[in-house]
């Protein structure tokens, strides 16, 4: 049963044009294909937009800071002391190139064996990563 508003049409034929070459089925189907002008631009453009620190080495006194501050941190855990933590993140490991990122979190443990710092928002922090810390007092966990 053909619809009653396209009976006028249905059995018409097909139209072809004087002018203009049919397209091919392969042609036709690439209207409807993902279309992306710059394979690849995406990527690396945000790679260019990435910025890339080198390591820099504690010196000796920031170092006796850092390891005082670790060792404050390591004798308040039952409290799960808060703190801030600012660490390099190495890009790959091949090449010492990176960023430095801080983080803010509740410790839940250090391990002293492989070096780590867990954190309760499920960061592990190598402590040879490690640039800064500081404890901060005013922050109190509640469970």
């Amino acid at each position: 049963m053909i619809n009653d508003e396209y009976g006028d049409i249905i059995n018409l034929p097909h139209h072809v044009s004087a002018h203009h070459e049919q397209m091919s089925l392969l042609s036709r189907a690439a209207q409807f294909s993902p279309f992306a002008a710059l394979t690849g631009y995406e990527d690396a453009l945000e790679e260019s937009t990435r910025r890339f620190e080198e390591r820099t080495r504690l010196a000796d006194e920031a170092a006796d800071e850092l390891d005082a501050v670790l060792q404050e941190i390591k004798s308040g855990l039952k409290s799960h002391p808060y703190a801030s933590f600012t660490y390099f993140v190495k890009e790959n490991e091949e090449e010492e190139k990176g960023h430095y990122e801080t983080v803010k979190s509740f410790v839940r443990r250090i391990d002293e064996t492989g070096r780590y710092i867990f954190l309760e928002d499920g960061k592990t922090i190598p402590v040879s990563d490690l640039a800064a810390a500081e404890i901060i007092k005013d922050r109190i966990r509640t469970n």
